[in-house]
């Protein structure tokens, strides 16, 4: 592969990323504290919450998890719960020594097992081929998200609600849900004890015409304000301006240099290249897995 032929593959795979991340790559939410927003949750490093930006800039080679969204949440990239600097933030650090790194301090978030990578009761990972639910209550169990096979009745249609409150929230506020249910007439799954309440697709406006019926339930949803109004989810701002692919900037670069300098960086690349395929023929032809630690001494090696 020459070096126009990769720069073009990669214009493909950042034409790709735009498309499953319409926002901006390059924003990180750090700085605006705890939000809701669309996070991913970096496996790797345990109980860290990611936005968009940083899982796919920082923590590429750690196993991500998506999480949709999430209210109250901060990005933990670059702060005392992770390892490393936030290179969206702070891309220098990138080329820099990790060892006068220091970190930004980490926001007091919530965790729960969907950090972890597992969701419901049956503690599973994500199963792209099971229909799931996320509780919108969220205070027992930090919004998690439950298969309709391990908290309903088989004989419930999934079109006939929205949303749900999960068992253990409805137990965190027995009468303050109990009386959600009689306002908005809503069925009721049982489960530990509990029950699952499910909520139609008009539960907030009846709610909302209903929260001076006495100062109980009038308290609970000004403190529980999604269950009644808007609850708008963070968007990046559009990455608009970013209009010149990695591509045209290599070649916008290459044409500020002076040929020979192209030529002996080209020289360059193709020596490295022939001896990147080298180190990895054999394992190619023995399937074993390569690890950072030999990329690393491959790198080394070829730098001395």
């Amino acid at each position: 592969m020459d070096l126009i032929t990769y720069l073009e593959e990669q214009s493909q795979l950042e034409r790709n990323a735009k498309e499953f991340l319409p926002g901006n790559i390059d924003e990180c939410t750090y700085s605006l504290g705890q939000i809701r927003q669309s996070l991913f949750a970096c496996v790797t490093c345990q109980n860290v919450a990611l936005c968009e930006a940083c899982a796919v800039k920082c923590h590429t080679t750690h196993t991500v998890v998506e999480l949709s969204s999430k209210r109250n949440t901060a990005c933990d990239c670059g702060t005392t719960k992770t390892k490393s600097p936030c290179f969206v933030r702070y891309p220098a650090w990138e080329t820099l020594d990790f060892k006068d790194y220091t970190p930004d301090t980490a926001y007091n978030n919530k965790y729960c097992h969907n950090y972890q990578g597992k969701f419901c009761c049956c503690d599973m990972p994500e199963d792209n081929e099971k229909y799931m639910v996320q509780c919108i209550l969220g205070d027992a169990c930090n919004e998690d998200w439950y298969h309709d096979t391990c908290i309903l009745n088989k004989d419930i249609d999934l079109d006939s609600f929205e949303t749900l409150i999960c068992w253990k929230c409805v137990a965190m506020y027995p009468k303050q849900i109990e009386i959600l249910k009689n306002i908005l007439n809503a069925v009721t799954v049982p489960k530990d004890d509990s029950y699952t309440l499910l909520l139609k697709e008009d539960f907030k406006q009846v709610l909302e015409q209903h929260i001076q019926d006495n100062d109980e339930i009038k308290e609970f949803l000004e403190n529980h304000p999604y269950l009644y109004s808007e609850d708008p989810i963070y968007e990046p701002h559009s990455d608009t301006d970013s209009t010149s692919s990695l591509f045209e900037l290599g070649l916008k670069q290459m044409n500020k240099v002076p040929v020979e300098q192209v030529s002996k960086g080209l020289e360059a690349y193709d020596n490295i290249k022939s001896k990147l395929t080298e180190f990895l023929k054999p394992f190619a032809e023995t399937g074993h897995v390569i690890t950072e630690d030999e990329i690393k001494d491959f790198f080394k090696t070829i730098q001395n």
